[in-house]
Order: structure tokens, then C-alpha cells, then sequence
């Protein structure tokens, strides 16, 4: 029933009005499990132990807004080993130069204020949750970026159009509306960029196949690190690292 009801608005909605609702659904649904499952309070736990700024990685001292730590699993991303398997890729980054950084699928804002302040250019972040913007918010004014960052709603492909001069760092996180954004159709739009995308779902299959003006590869996530390194992954999920 929850699919057919999901089907039919995304038939009779706006995409952005779609696309916030199905992003303010997840966040509640992700709240309730943490809460159900304890790691809520072991949250609070490290907090109180270890405190809101990241110990470790490339966004190292980073203030974390406590508002937001409370109510999603951020451990990982507070000892600094969130995504290791990145860390390469964005240290090699920060000696490039870039026009500015966009953020698809930003949330609280780990990466646009982390690397708002590694590249020191301007970030825009888009997240379609309203919450979630507040919250990145936030962070840009606690670890003094906001005048770098940037929020948005819905990124689509006439925002790729109008960055398609830029040379751009892109992150994507979207949750499979990765599929929307990279077709055949727009992928010249991104020959200057430089891209994380996460896949999810069908794109695991569909994006690496395209014809991408890019150097890429497809890096899978380490599934099952163990204690407080572990980042909950709950589907099967990749990265594609495009290079131009």
C-alpha cells in the first residue's frame, strides 16, 4: 500500500514537493530506528566523553551542532572515520584548485562545511529537507564558513547546466536520484567536475556503464566495520569517483 500510495504522488506532485517529502519521511523513519535501537544514547555517550569536534581525517577539528548530532548515528563522522574509503580521493582534491564545491544531498552538512574549510571556496549545498538545511546551517556559522556556503533545495539538471563552466568538486548523495541527474543527456554538462556519487538501488548497474567524459571508478564502501566505526549501512551501495 505504501509503495502504490508513494507511486502516485510522485505522478501528481511537483518533483520538489515530491522529493522533500520522501526526504523528511526518511529522516523520521532513520530517527526511529536509531532511537529503538539504542544508538541514540550511544551518541550521547561518546558526546559526553569526547565532545562535538572531529578527532581525526580530512575535516579534523570541525564543530559538529549538538542540535543535530542528537538525532542521527554521527559517531563515525565524529572520531573522523566516516567514508574512509574516500579520504584519498578528498586529500588528492584538496591540492586542486576548484571554482567552488557542490553538495547533492548535503543533510547536516559534514562535507559542505568540512570542505568549505579544506578549499576555502564557495560550497553549495543542496538537501530538499528543510531540517536538514537548518542544520547545515549551523555548522557553516559554528566553524565560521557561512559566508561560503550556500543551501538550496532540489538540485536538477538545469543547475548542472548552469555549473557546467565551472570546475567544479561535486559530491552526491541523493538516494537514487542520481539516476535523475546523470543520463546521456547531461553528462557533457559535467566534463570539468570532479564527482563522488553514491549509488543506490538500480544505479549500482546504470551509471558506470555510460558514456562518462571522465577518468572513473567504482569503489565499493566497507560494509562491516565493527563498534563505533560502524556506519549502518542498511542497502548495497557504491561509489563512482569520476576524474576529468
Amino acid at each position: 500500500m505504501r509503495k502504490k500510495i508513494r507511486n502516485v504522488l510522485k505522478q501528481v506532485l511537483p518533483t520538489k514537493i515530491f522529493q522533500r517529502i520522501i526526504a523528511m519521511r526518511s529522516r523520521k523513519w532513520q530517527m526511529k530506528f536509531l532511537k529503538q535501537d539504542g544508538w541514540l544514547d550511544k551518541v550521547q555517550t561518546y558526546v559526553a566523553q569526547h565532545g562535538l569536534r572531529v578527532q581525526n581525517g580530512p575535516f579534523k577539528g570541525m564543530v559538529y551542532p549538538r542540535a543535530a548530532a542528537a538525532i542521527r548515528w554521527c559517531v563515525p563522522q565524529l572520531m573522523g572515520t566516516y567514508e574512509q574509503e574516500l579520504h584519498p580521493f578528498l586529500l588528492e582534491a584538496s591540492t586542486r584548485q576548484y571554482d567552488c564545491v557542490i553538495d547533492i544531498g548535503s543533510a547536516e552538512g559534514y562535507y559542505a562545511c568540512g570542505l568549505a574549510r579544506m578549499l576555502g571556496v564557495p560550497v553549495y549545498a543542496y538537501d530538499p529537507e528543510p531540517i536538514e538545511k537548518a542544520y547545515a546551517a549551523e555548522m557553516a556559522q559554528l566553524n565560521g564558513v557561512s559566508n561560503l556556503v550556500t543551501m538550496g533545495n532540489l538540485f536538477s539538471p538545469d543547475d548542472m547546466k548552469a555549473f557546467s563552466s565551472k570546475r567544479a568538486l561535486v559530491l552526491c548523495d541523493c538516494e537514487g536520484f542520481e539516476e535523475v541527474l546523470f543520463t546521456p543527456e547531461t553528462l557533457e554538462d559535467t566534463r570539468k567536475w570532479d564527482m563522488i556519487v553514491e549509488l543506490h538501488g538500480s544505479a549500482i548497474q546504470n551509471l558506470p556503464p555510460l558514456n562518462w567524459p571522465h577518468r572513473t571508478t567504482l569503489l565499493l564502501p566497507i560494509q562491516h566495520r565493527a563498534g563505533m566505526e560502524n556506519e549502518l549501512r542498511s542497502q548495497q551501495q557504491s561509489f563512482l569517483i569520476c576524474e576529468a
